[in-house]
């Protein structure tokens, strides 16, 4: 199995809304993963070097259905559930419940779609997003609710705080008449500070989205925008592109969404499992590792990528196992993926990786 890393030299160009700024982007990273190779059928219990589970305290009233972002500080572990319970778990590190955010309703201090969430660095307050109502909700660290911040005249994919307390957003595919861009950098007010990366022509509106398209690893917030591969970094306001995974003919390109149009999202999906694309991409990276996981071959078959940035090592593998998810999340060094037990919590596990 062969995947090698090419080092490229790259020059683009993007445009905010308020000039033609030209950005520089040089010592970018090509990643090729070799779909034809022979690709065996593995789980992480396979390519762990140490690991470690934890069992998350039950709450029968409000218990944890689906997983779907998780951040771990150095006190607490963080799980937002969109879906189903509509709440955030805030959870010590061996796995006692100390809070529920359940804020279901119109009201002051209340969503109805918490879609996306993250810690603001310093004083701890949780920010929840409200898909439906397009507001950011502030609360407490203890969940007690602080203000909102609303941005109805615009859709919001995701957001992410940064380190100068300033707020990233991801507008996804969608365009509007005053921008045509992917970021918008606001202050904590909502004022504008600065807009990056022109969409895609031939991907506008059409809204399917990494799972966490924004992540951060240290100073440097990472960026993957919705149908793509490339992974873009944003630090003091600039965005340069920081690797591309590149998956030869089975990465949908122009002539495939351009046919796609005006097709239903679900629709979209179809074709791509059909037309045997790379589909559903998503990452993760820590200092040492970069990861990604990915639909292709068929609608069961996850596929998971390991590249060590030290040793130039990779791992690739693929899993059918439905009950154990993809990593999700990144403490300190180790990868986090989930177990799912039917009516149970979630069982974490913690695993660093073993390379041969």
């Amino acid at each position: 199995m062969k995947h090698t890393l090419i080092f490229i030299f790259i020059l683009f160009l993007a445009c905010t809304s308020n000039n033609k700024e030209t950005i520089n982007s040089s010592n970018s990273k090509v990643i090729e993963i070799d779909l034809d190779a022979n690709i065996g059928e593995k789980n992480v219990f396979d390519i762990a070097v140490s690991m470690k589970m934890l069992r998350l305290e039950e709450d029968d009233e409000n218990p944890i259905g689906f997983i779907n972002k998780m951040i771990i500080t150095r006190t607490r572990i963080y799980i937002l559930d969109s879906q189903r319970a509509k709440s955030l778990f805030v959870y010590d590190l061996d796995g006692n419940c100390k809070n529920i955010i359940h804020r279901v309703g119109n009201g002051p201090g209340e969503y109805t779609y918490p879609k996306d969430f993250d810690i603001e660095k310093g004083t701890e307050n949780i920010i929840i997003m409200d898909g439906n109502q397009r507001k950011l909700l502030y609360y407490t660290k203890d969940g007690d609710f602080i203000s909102d911040l609303s941005f109805k005249n615009s859709f919001v994919n995701s957001f992410c705080t940064t380190n100068k307390n300033v707020l990233i957003l991801d507008k996804g595919n969608f365009i509007s008449d005053e921008s045509n861009n992917y970021i918008r950098i606001i202050d904590n007010k909502g004022g504008t500070i600065k807009e990056l990366l022109s969409v895609t022509e031939y991907l506008k509106e059409i809204t399917i989205s990494p799972r966490n398209p924004l992540q951060k690893l240290q100073d440097t917030v990472l960026y993957l925008p919705c149908l793509n591969n490339a992974v873009y970094q944003i630090v003091d306001n600039q965005i340069a592109l920081r690797y591309q995974f590149d998956f030869g003919k089975s990465w949908p390109g122009k002539a495939f969404f351009e046919n796609e149009k005006g097709k239903h999202p679900l629709q979209i999906t179809h074709d791509l499992v059909n037309d045997k694309y790379v589909s559903f991409l998503n990452f993760l990276e820590s200092k040492d590792v970069i990861h990604t996981n990915f639909y292709w071959d068929g609608d069961d078959k996850l596929f998971s990528y390991y590249y060590n940035k030290n040793s130039g090592k990779s791992i690739l593998f693929y899993s059918t196992d439905q009950t154990l998810s993809p990593p999700i999340t990144i403490s300190e060094s180790s990868f986090l993926c989930v177990r799912y037990v039917e009516d149970h919590n979630p069982g974490l596990i913690f695993f660093d990786i073993k390379w041969e």
